[in-house]
């Protein structure tokens, strides 16, 4: 739950309107950072969890589903990021100049597309806390000896 609660707060410091004159190290620097403690915390413990529920003769292939869900997921969620990210800015600036490229010079209308999809960003990252929250209550400590 740690990971994926410092998945949330990057996504959300990211999301938020910044102001223009706010230094790197007051929002970005932070989220990166909690970003990383939290893909850092979640991956090790999911691999770990899945080779512990898994008959030793299959944990490898627990281990590579999990590598390739994870792969999966990320192409998927960085398609429909794009996809809304483009489609609020073309909105915004009316008609296709988000597809071509045009329209980058005017205010604002990039920087609501990337906050449309770091919004989305943070509902995976908190739909993924729900499901861990459930999922793996009452998992207990993982690797300790057993009595």
């Amino acid at each position: 739950m740690w990971g994926m609660l410092c998945c949330v707060i990057s996504s959300l410091l990211f999301a938020i309107p910044i102001p223009a004159d706010t230094i790197y190290w007051a929002w970005g620097f932070p989220a990166m950072c909690l970003s990383v403690f939290g893909a850092d915390t979640l991956f090790p413990s999911l691999v770990l969890y899945v080779s512990h529920a898994l008959p030793k003769e299959d944990q490898a292939v627990g281990g590579a589903s999990i590598n390739a869900f994870g792969q999966v997921g990320r192409a998927i969620g960085l398609a429909i990021g794009t996809a809304l990210q483009v489609a609020v800015q073309a909105s915004k600036e009316g008609g296709h100049a988000a597809v071509t490229g045009e329209g980058f010079k005017r205010s604002g209308a990039f920087l609501q597309g990337i906050r449309a999809a770091e919004w989305f960003n943070v509902g995976l990252a908190l739909a993924g806390f729900v499901i861990v929250a459930v999922a793996f209550r009452g998992a207990g400590i993982l690797g300790t000896a057993k009595k």
